[in-house]
């Protein structure tokens, strides 16, 4: 050991842990890189807020936060060929509100926040593999009253079935019993457009 360079441990121990950072330091940012601000994983989500312009939407449902009750329109029907027998208009309106107060998203009321209307557009009778098939199509609209815009609309929805037909010409009764059925398909078709958004 060269004269003069007389160290004891204990400077030897001091020196170096001066060099090691305490737990939970911040090592200051290297020359020419910018330090990254506090709060930046906040900036999205606030973004995203204020896109959506104060909107809320209820979680499961792509509906406005205001939408709670909805009314049912008469179905129309702007196909000529629908036996009277059929009842066709009724019928459909009938499975629509039933549909819609099962599935309890919106209350079903004759003047709600939304109002839906329906169109029987297509209704096709004919024959395959010696079967009897019912054919129906509808388009439809999910009106918002309270911002007066529409919500939802579609159009050729549509829902077929095999039945098997009667002999007596004017026995109606299995062609209605398979409209009865594609009217709750259909019904069902709509709910899921209008409130889950499919």
């Amino acid at each position: 050991m060269h004269e003069g360079a007389n160290i004891t441990p204990w400077q030897i121990i001091l020196s170096r842990s001066s060099s090691v950072q305490p737990p939970g330091s911040v090592s200051p940012p290297a020359t020419g890189s910018s330090p990254v601000p506090r709060g930046w994983h906040l900036v999205f989500p606030l973004a995203v807020l204020v896109l959506l312009g104060g909107c809320r939407y209820r979680m499961g449902s792509f509906l406005p936060d205001h939408i709670r009750t909805v009314s049912i329109q008469p179905v129309s029907a702007e196909d000529g060929e629908i036996p009277l027998a059929i009842d066709a208009e009724s019928v459909l309106t009938e499975a629509l509100r039933d549909t819609f107060v099962e599935d309890n998203s919106l209350r079903v009321e004759s003047s709600g926040d939304a109002r839906l209307e329906t169109r029987i557009v297509l209704y096709r009778l004919g024959e395959q593999a010696g079967e009897a098939e019912l054919e129906v199509r509808v388009d439809f609209e999910f009106l918002d009253r309270v911002a007066s815009q529409t919500l939802a609309q579609g159009t050729d929805l549509t829902a077929r079935t095999k039945y098997e037909r009667s002999q007596d010409s004017s026995d109606y009764s299995a062609e209605a019993e398979a409209f009865v059925e594609l009217s709750r398909q259909l019904a069902q078709q709509i709910l899921e457009r209008t409130i889950e958004g499919w």
